[in-house]
């Protein structure tokens, strides 16, 4: 048994990897070692929305998993994931009678998840345990749900909702600030190569992004989806708002109510922003808006044309 399994688990991983994936489908086929991913992702950040994912990459959900982890600064592995390395080596060993099975592929597909378990596993104890952003509270207050109280200079926990018991302001440090109105509730997040994400629970959001470097990007992630930018200035409004809902009956007059539903608007005053629901988007310019409601697909877009 290794004395240390933790030690050096990346190295590990990089050696082991190869020859696991070779194993799992055809040659003519292959699937992308560790570097070919790592040079995929920066790419990816180097090049945003305009990068094209390769064939096999899309198809792939072993090494789009993979690419994921990579990307997003690598998070908690699921239970799938390490079990696509085990059932490489049960795929081979129950391959036709005309294939001969190696049994030291099985071995080295159990080495593969144990070393996957351990170096994601330790980098997501370490990034959801004590960990906090680069966002400090600069003017007015925060409180947990254990009713604690971060007051100004305090950093924000990563991850926690907080909710905003006064106007509040926080920074990130790349110059990034946000303002949430009374009773927001937010929580912050940042991964590893510094993108910070915002995810807004309830209330309003002011944000003004500094310029980003490349690769990085800030993120305000919504229950109805998400805005994307690099460098601008906007506010997300997450509340219930009043619509006219019509009803139509056979053989009677046109019934109209009233109803509340949950409804997003992001309005931007200066740069612009892109805003993503499922496989919709939309870019959003200055003093233009956009609004996602609950219940109605698509993103209704006003203001100014450009």
């Amino acid at each position: 048994m290794d004395p240390n399994p933790q030690e050096n688990g990346e190295n590990r991983l990089e050696k082991l990897l190869p020859g696991a994936l070779a194993a799992a489908i055809p040659v003519e086929e292959r699937h992308f070692e560790l570097d070919e991913l790592s040079s995929l992702a920066d790419a990816r950040r180097a090049q945003g929305e305009a990068w094209e994912m390769p064939a096999h990459l899309s198809r792939c959900s072993l090494c789009l998993e993979a690419f994921q982890a990579i990307l997003e600064g690598i998070s908690t592995p699921s239970a799938s994931a390490v079990n696509r390395f085990v059932e490489i080596g049960q795929a081979r060993e129950a391959a036709p009678p005309n294939t001969v099975p190696s049994p030291s592929r099985w071995k080295v597909a159990l080495k593969i998840a144990a070393s996957v378990a351990i170096l994601l596993g330790t980098v997501w104890l370490f990034n959801h345990f004590g960990r906090t952003t680069s966002a400090h509270v600069r003017e007015g207050t925060v409180t947990l749900a254990n009713g604690n109280t971060l007051a100004a200079g305090a950093p924000i926990p990563d991850r926690v909702i907080v909710t905003a018991t006064t106007p509040t302001s926080a920074n990130f440090a790349d110059g990034s600030s946000v303002e949430l109105a009374k009773e927001t509730k937010v929580s912050f997040r940042e991964s590893f190569n510094g993108s910070a994400m915002v995810s807004l629970n309830e209330g309003e959001v002011v944000a003004s992004v500094a310029k980003q470097e490349a690769g990085k990007r800030f993120t305000v992630k919504t229950p109805l989806g998400e805005i994307v930018v690099v460098g601008t200035r906007f506010s997300v409004t997450c509340q219930k708002e009043e619509v006219t809902v019509y009803q139509s009956v056979a053989g009677q007059a046109v019934q109209q109510r009233n109803d509340l539903v949950r409804a997003v608007r992001v309005t931007v005053f200066e740069g612009i922003v892109r805003v993503r629901r499922l496989k919709e988007e939309a870019l959003v310019r200055a003093n233009q808006s956009a609004v996602l409601r609950e219940n109605e697909p698509g993103i209704e877009l006003s203001g100014e044309k450009q």
